[in-house]
């Protein structure tokens, strides 16, 4: 017995090591069949007691060893590898989180959903813009195929604001949510920052778009920034504020949105500098990247595709309305959406192109467009509704040719019907006539 106890006190000292157990077996066998021929061989119970117990012993070790041919500390995942430093630090925005479902999403992001995740407010991107869209006031002229598309979008892409507003949360986040099999992406929201050998003529040169961690009420000075050359400045998010509450039906428009418009100014800035050069760009943002306040400073950008034949198109429009389009550079058939919104009293008579192109409805406030292949200028039209002899003024004359029309008395080209068409039910009658008079007696306020 004492041999015995000397080769499982050996096997004991070496478990750690799998091999050395396995390679023991053999040995164990081989003691087990010389004792058991020499020493009991005539006493079965014992023999059968030796065994069992042997068996035991074995399996004890087989079991033992396995665990500890588990990786050893230094493969394991660290800490690092799970939430790695981030390769940039001021170029996304730290607390907040986008992230896209492959099959809609309908939940609150809550802990008991993602587990570690702590989020205090969310948005549905793609529902958001349909909601916005369908509550202005030509909502009835919009593609529907487009409003359609956003509609059934709902709960593919999120915004997520978290409860810590640092990068660690954001990095942290996102190795959650990417656990998730229903998860597509989850990603920062990134802020354009430039790298000085990534761009030559992709940008705007004599200006630099700015940012800020607080509201600036300032004139970006010398004295608040010294060595910056600053001629003119604007506030991007206020000066889009005061576009909105200037239009006609104002009332009409999403109130928080504009609320929140006007509560972002001092934050977003397009600043012109004295010298157009590329060097005064980088060295305005150089500048602009030592204040503390500012959140960020990049070239005013122009997205311009690469190795392809690319063509201007410049959306203009006269003071009787306003476009919503981006003029810019396009591929020769690409498709753009526009939308043409129309002053007080006024109604959208037709877009038109310089050189070619192809619009889905020339006569619709929203309609597409497509790129044709060379530089092109699109223009919407407007007339004033009622003003049939095209003085710039509805008067009584205007009133008299709708009525000499109707009676029989006059023709009128294209153009004069729809000013005629007061009432817009697609012809003209009497009753666009007493419209008129009513407005000019003073009975109606408006058109």
């Amino acid at each position: 017995m004492a041999v015995k106890s000397s080769i499982f006190s050996d096997i004991a000292r070496d478990k750690e090591d799998l091999t050395v157990t396995l390679l023991t077996l053999p040995l164990l066998i081989i003691m087990e069949e010389h004792v058991m021929n020499n020493t009991i061989k005539k006493k079965p119970f014992v023999r059968f007691s030796f065994t069992l117990t042997l068996f035991v012993f074995i399996t004890i070790f087989i079991c033992s060893a396995v665990p500890l041919a588990a990786p050893n500390d230094e493969t394991m995942p660290t800490k690092d590898d799970l939430f790695p430093t981030p390769p940039y630090e001021r170029d996304f925005d730290p607390g907040y989180v986008l992230v896209g479902f492959k099959e809609a999403y309908k939940g609150s992001f809550s802990n008991e959903e993602f587990s570690g995740l702590d989020v205090v407010e969310i948005k549905d991107l793609k529902l958001s813009l349909y909601e916005s869209l369908i509550k202005l006031p030509n909502a009835d002229e919009l593609s529907q195929d487009v409003l359609n598309n956003l509609k059934n979008k709902a709960g593919i892409d999120y915004i997520i604001r978290l409860s810590k507003g640092t990068n660690e949360s954001v990095w942290e986040a996102i190795s959650i949510l990417e656990l998730y099999p229903n998860v597509a992406y989850a990603t920062p929201r990134f802020i354009l920052k430039p790298d000085e050998d990534h761009y030559e003529q992709d940008y705007e040169l004599g200006y630099v778009l700015v940012g800020f961690k607080e509201p600036y009420k300032g004139f970006f000075s010398n004295e608040e920034f010294p060595g910056l050359d600053v001629v003119e400045t604007r506030d991007l998010k206020l000066s889009l504020y005061e576009s909105f509450i200037s239009l006609p039906y104002v009332d009409e428009l999403n109130q928080d949105v504009l609320n929140n418009l006007k509560n972002r100014a001092g934050i977003d800035y397009i600043i012109k500098l004295a010298k157009n050069t590329k060097e005064s760009v980088l060295e305005a943002i150089h500048i602009l990247e030592q204040h503390p306040n500012v959140a960020y400073a990049i070239p005013n950008y122009i997205l311009r595709p690469a190795e392809e034949d690319v063509f201007e198109l410049l959306i203009t429009s006269d003071v009787n309305g306003t476009v919503v389009g981006i003029s810019g550079h396009y591929k020769a058939g690409e498709t753009i959406e526009l939308f043409a919104a129309p002053s007080a009293g006024y109604r959208l008579s037709h877009w038109d192109s310089s050189s070619g192109g192809e619009f889905a409805d020339v006569n619709n406030a929203s309609t597409t467009f497509v790129v044709p292949s060379n530089n092109v200028v699109i223009t919407p039209y407007f007339y004033l509704v009622g003003d049939i002899d095209g003085d710039g003024v509805v008067t009584m004359a205007d009133a008299m040719i709708i009525f000499d029309y109707i009676s029989g008395k006059r023709t009128l080209t294209p153009d004069q019907l729809l000013a005629a068409d007061v009432d817009g039910d697609g012809v003209v009658t009497m009753a666009d006539f007493l419209i008129v008079f009513d407005y000019l007696s003073g009975k109606r306020p408006e058109l």
